[in-house]
């Protein structure tokens, strides 16, 4: 339906999604690999699927194994099931889990208590793995305890056989806490005094902080085109690091400020000394690459000369110096 080596349909797709009343934002485009995008997209398409099927067998007129193989997934009740498990995990995990901790620092959680959250969550996980069959009409609380709003029918629709439901939920179940324990079996065990809390009081409870500089950094390209780079980066560091208000509220801040500027200048001048080695270092590497290719080379143009000359019907007279 995206473009995909050429092969899909975007065009066809958006006017079959107008014709049928329905926003061309339904599948949402994104480049990366979160995975609360990938069990949002499955409940959009469990949600959707007589609609989407709709469109592959009946109004998409692009012939392309792209779409013969969406067509048989779509056909297949296998599909239905793993993209049904998908969208409830995507229900009672990662939704509730953005929900609490991507927030922002005045509104969240303290960065110690979201491990406390995190623990209570996967022995959640590990009561529901436990269970011999899992029904989709027991679930009642996602694995944070808060009541779940069951509003997507189809989602929690029992028209899958429960048994190989039950195993392939059990399946993706075991993962997530497998990777549950491997990243915070650490922290689960550790324990915190009042000074470890007050270091950390500033922490958040989420990685967004990568995403939130790019996006500042397009922010200010966008505003001011003729920035340099240097300039853009300077005042991204300043606004994150909150070094302006410091200096605002400092009783003293030109001698600060003055103090600093000599010792950022040395730190400059490390920098571009380190940056100038490190070049100097990958250009030496290059020439030597170079040179080991151009005996290489040789060797094998050497290798080919010697194989014609030894051959019955060679010209010898295009070697002179060959002795006959």
């Amino acid at each position: 339906m995206r473009y995909k080596d050429s092969k899909g349909d975007p065009h066809g797709f958006c006017m079959f999604l107008t014709d049928h009343n329905m926003p061309q934002s339904l599948i949402i485009r994104y480049r990366g690999n979160r995975l609360h995008v990938l069990f949002k997209l499955a409940a959009v398409y469990v949600i959707h699927f007589d609609l989407i099927k709709k469109y592959l067998t009946g109004y998409c007129l692009h012939t392309s194994t792209l779409k013969t193989c969406l067509i048989e997934d779509f056909q297949n009740l296998n599909t239905l099931l793993e993209l049904k498990v998908l969208a409830l995990i995507g229900k009672l995990l990662t939704g509730p889990w953005i929900k609490r901790f991507y927030k922002n620092h005045e509104d969240g959680l303290h960065h110690l208590d979201a491990f406390s959250d995190i623990k209570r969550c996967s022995s959640r996980v590990e009561d529901l793995v436990s269970l011999d069959v899992i029904r989709i009409g027991g679930l009642k609380e996602d694995f944070f305890g808060d009541p779940i709003e069951k509003t997507d029918r189809a989602i929690w629709d029992e028209d899958v056989d429960i048994h190989d439901f039950s195993q392939v939920m059990k399946g993706v179940l075991n993962s997530t806490l497998e990777v549950i324990m491997r990243q915070y079996k650490t922290y689960f065990e550790m324990t915190w005094d009042d000074s470890t809390r007050e270091k950390l009081s500033s922490a958040r409870t989420h990685n967004m902080d990568s995403e939130e500089v790019m996006d500042m950094f397009s922010a200010m390209q966008e505003r001011a085109p003729a920035a340099t780079l240097l300039y853009i980066s300077s005042k991204i560091r300043a606004k994150k690091t909150k070094t302006v208000n410091y200096l605002h509220k400092h009783p003293d801040s030109e001698t600060v400020i003055m103090q600093a500027v000599p010792i950022a200048a040395k730190f400059r001048r490390k920098t571009q000394k380190s940056v100038a080695d490190l070049q100097k270092e990958m250009s030496r590497r290059i020439i030597e690459k170079q040179q080991k290719k151009s005996q290489v080379d040789r060797k094998k143009m050497e290798k080919q000369v010697i194989e014609l000359m030894s051959t019955a019907d060679a010209d010898l007279s295009l070697f002179p110096s060959h002795p006959r």
